[in-house]
């Protein structure tokens, strides 16, 4: 029972510090740095807290690192060649990553990229109807794709 309100208490404070990137990516475009830092922080602290309780296996933990690290490499080289993925579009992706292992992964990204699809298709559309540009915020998709795979979950 210790494990399921540390889990739950860990998903709802990172969803709680995604609505507020997301909030700000809508105004402002940009995704601020001190969330970022404390999405991470979070993530550290439960993991931490995780490992001293013995959720954890510590070869599984070291396993999720570099499945982790190989993630953000990937990241970081999209960053470099589109020009269109801003550096705090990858930050978010990168510190969203920490929170799915394996094939969590793959569903939540599944899940994201179907989102983005779907709302490039829609703002193709609404710029071909009234000539806007096409630009895309990314944090709020981040949000409802962590949000759909939990639900998906329950």
């Amino acid at each position: 029972m210790v494990a399921f309100g540390v889990c739950l208490m860990e998903k709802i404070i990172f969803l709680a510090l995604l609505t507020r990137a997301s909030i700000t990516d809508c105004k402002t475009r940009k995704i601020e740095n001190e969330i970022i830092v404390l999405i991470l922080i979070n993530k550290v602290y439960f993991c931490v807290l995780k490992l001293g309780m013995e959720f954890y296996d510590i070869h599984k933990f070291e396993e999720y690192m570099v499945e982790n690290i190989l993630f953000w490499l990937v990241l970081f080289v999209l960053y470099y060649i589109c020009t269109s993925v801003g550096a705090g579009d990858i930050k978010i992706l990168c510190v969203s990553k920490l929170y799915f292992v394996g094939n969590e992964t793959v569903d939540w990204l599944l899940i994201l990229f179907v989102l983005i699809v779907v709302a490039l298709f829609i703002m193709l559309l609404l710029k071909i109807s009234s000539e806007r540009s096409l630009r895309i915020t990314f944090a709020p998709y981040v949000l409802l794709s962590v949000l759909l795979f939990y639900v998906k979950d329950i």
